[in-house]
């Protein structure tokens, strides 16, 4: 906000009062109303005002032309000084004192290191009398927060490797499956870094749906060679992993094409002011699904042929299972 400071010595040379400087500033440039219009049973303000190239810099301010009572001009810069002072239009309250919040974006630093520097910052300077400044402990619910966070992760990653040894009947198979997850999450992880909310409460969730996809995508891989295994007889591995790969190809693309139709309308109205977030969350998913269905196809086949137990030997007979073409996906 301009702030008009009249100089009374000067502004009693030019042969102007000091309450015709503020006034004839102020017209110029915020407005003056002086009266009404009336026009079809409504009533519009009419209001005087400066040019709006008046109003481009200080310099243009400075610059304004005030009249004088003898018929002459006065420039409002030397009579008056003009500055650039700020402006709360909004006045916090914690309690009955007034505040005023500092706040500022931190990348690539520990927030303890910055809110270490900070405090160090703030003992060196001293205050006018009923003033002083603090860190709020938003810090430390932040740090609470991600520790939950973390804890919550491993319990979830515990859980889906618990299902994995039982989806593959062996601890041997379940791990590399788990790093198959990991490697789905790739595509997500792209996709957020292009849409810039890696650090994002958006990419959290989005990462956890992709991460449920993927797990789904992979149990049933799994659950599918083992069942072959068992009804198979004598057919090898690499033949038990490609059918149940081609008995899973038709579900997995499906699953992974009706999503990412579900997300289109998310994309084409995520531009929309109030709903920000809902473009990346889609985006990001759209990325996950990208690998974790390339993943599911190639990488858990792969797996599953490095790793999984060898079927025993029988002497005579071949593979007597058929898979129905309405398999449960």
């Amino acid at each position: 906000m301009a702030e008009v400071t009249v100089d009374l010595a000067k502004a009693q040379k030019a042969g102007v009062a000091p309450g015709d400087v503020r006034r004839a500033a102020a017209a110029l440039v915020q407005g003056i109303e002086v009266g009404n219009l009336y026009e079809q049973q409504k009533v519009f303000s009419v209001i005087v005002k400066g040019v709006p190239s008046t109003r481009n810099s200080l310099d243009s301010v400075r610059d304004l032309i005030i009249d004088t009572p003898s018929g002459g001009h006065a420039r409002l810069g030397d009579v008056a000084q003009v500055n650039m002072v700020g402006n709360e239009s909004v006045i916090l309250h914690d309690d009955t004192y007034r505040r005023l919040d500092v706040k500022a974006d931190i990348q690539g630093r520990p927030l303890s290191d910055i809110q270490n520097d900070i405090n160090a910052g703030l003992q060196k300077m001293q205050f006018p009398m009923s003033y002083h400044a603090e860190i709020l402990t938003q810090y430390a619910q932040q740090q609470s927060n991600i520790q939950w966070l973390w804890l919550l992760a491993a319990i979830a990653a515990a859980g889906i490797l618990v299902l994995l040894q039982t989806a593959a009947g062996s601890w041997r198979l379940a791990v590399p499956l788990a790093l198959c997850l990991v490697l789905s999450l790739s595509g997500g992880v792209l996709a957020a870094l292009v849409t810039g909310a890696v650090n994002s409460l958006v990419a959290l969730v989005a990462f956890a749906v992709v991460l449920g996809i993927a797990a789904r995508g992979t149990l049933l891989m799994a659950e599918r060679v083992r069942t072959l295994q068992a009804r198979g007889g004598e057919m090898p591995m690499p033949g038990l992993v490609v059918h149940a790969a081609r008995d899973r190809l038709g579900p997995t693309l499906m699953s992974a094409g009706m999503t990412a139709l579900a997300l289109v309308p998310l994309v084409l109205f995520g531009g929309v002011a109030g709903t920000e977030i809902i473009q990346p969350l889609a985006v990001i998913i759209w990325g996950g699904l990208l690998t974790s269905t390339l993943s599911t196809l190639f990488v858990v086949p792969a797996v599953l042929l490095a790793f999984a137990p060898k079927a025993p030997a029988h002497s005579a007979g071949h593979a007597i299972y058929e898979p129905t073409e309405n398999q449960v996906v």
